[in-house]
């Protein structure tokens, strides 16, 4: 009989043994954690917006002809007064050559009317030559003078439009792609042969809510120029802007107010059309609360973090966020400086239970 129930019992001994076997197998998260800083941060509004050519212009003819050369590389940098385009030159250098041609025939009579004037002059005195032919003689001089200065101005004429067979880049900037090809019949209809962008400084466009408008004036009158920092989604670094222009107008379409910043952009960092972040900057805040972004976790009951004490028991913190700084977040917690947040393995994570540190991220 107990030889039986010993055979019953042992299958419940083997599973009961296997279990705390199991148990004692089961193994700690492995988690990243990163450190709880306090420092000076700037406050601002956050927005997105885009880059926007200092300059920018669409290169259009002024005359017509033949397109003989394209002197530029597509996408390359162009210097100011560099040449772009030759458009056939030799119909305009001979209408010049004919104009310069007309205005010496012209000139020539003006001499011989200026000496008959001259010549008859004396004798007007003298009574050999009438008034009435005196005066024709002064008549002839006077249009052929208008002549002239009418010559003049088609030479001019003549020299501008030979001047346009040469196209140059206005200012120094980046040239777009070739919009006409060589052998093209250019015709002065206002298309255009190429876009020239200046890059460098470069303009940030972007917009705040209505709400926002009297903070920014607030915080603009009176003092220094406001400072914008500029990030590309994506990218660590940050860069300082320039706040120009708060829009004369809010847009009543959509109840944002129109910003402009601009940035030196001496490495190309900047592109026009390219979309960034940007964090207008009113204030400096001290003693400012700052985690790793990627520490932060959401759940039913909000955004919380982490926290792994000195026994490396996880602790549950709600948090409250404010605005981003690089790869760090602003935010109100009961945590304090130095403690160390889960960044890795979070999912892991369970309350009051222990983990297994990997590494420390160390500040920056």
């Amino acid at each position: 009989m107990k030889n039986n129930l010993l055979l019953l019992l042992l299958p419940f001994f083997f599973f009961v043994s296997c279990k705390k076997a199991e148990q004692k197998k089961e193994p700690l998260p492995r988690v990243e954690v990163g450190l709880v800083e306090k420092k000076t941060i700037p406050i601002g509004l956050n927005a997105v917006g885009h880059c926007t050519a200092y300059n920018s212009a669409e290169i259009k003819a002024q005359v017509e002809g033949v397109l003989q050369t394209i002197h530029y590389t597509e996408g390359g940098q162009v210097n100011k007064g560099d040449l772009l385009f030759t458009i056939d030159p030799r119909p305009y250098q001979a209408t010049l050559d004919k104009m310069i041609a007309v205005r010496a025939e012209n000139l020539a009579k003006l001499k011989y009317s200026t000496e008959i004037v001259s010549r008859y002059e004396s004798l007007l005195k003298e009574d050999y030559v009438s008034a009435l032919e005196f005066d024709g003689f002064l008549r002839d001089l006077a249009e052929y003078e208008g002549t002239i200065a009418a010559n003049d101005a088609d030479i001019r004429l003549a020299q501008i439009d030979l001047e346009y067979c040469y196209i140059r880049a206005p200012f120094s900037g980046v040239a777009g792609k070739k919009l006409i090809d060589i052998g093209n019949l250019i015709s002065n209809d206002g298309s255009t042969m190429v876009v020239i962008n200046q890059i460098d400084p470069i303009f940030i466009d972007f917009s705040l809510p209505e709400k926002d408008f009297r903070t920014i004036m607030k915080y603009r009158k009176g003092h220094a120029p406001l400072t914008v920092d500029i990030q590309i989604p994506g990218e660590k670094k940050l860069r300082k802007a320039t706040l120009l222009l708060v829009d004369n107008s809010i847009d009543p379409n959509t109840g944002m107010v129109p910003l402009r910043a601009q940035i030196q952009n001496k490495d190309s960092f900047f592109w026009p059309g390219q979309y960034v972040e940007a964090n207008l900057i009113l204030k400096e805040e001290k003693d400012a609360l700052l985690i790793p972004s990627k520490a932060i976790g959401t759940g039913q009951k909000g955004r919380f973090v982490f926290v792994i004490d000195e026994d490396n028991t996880a602790l549950y913190k709600k948090i409250e966020t404010f605005n981003t700084y690089g790869e760090h977040t602003h935010i109100k917690a009961d945590i304090k400086p130095g403690d160390r947040v889960v960044t890795r393995g979070i999912i892991n994570v369970k309350p009051h239970k222990k983990c297994t540190i990997i590494t420390t991220e160390k500040k920056k």
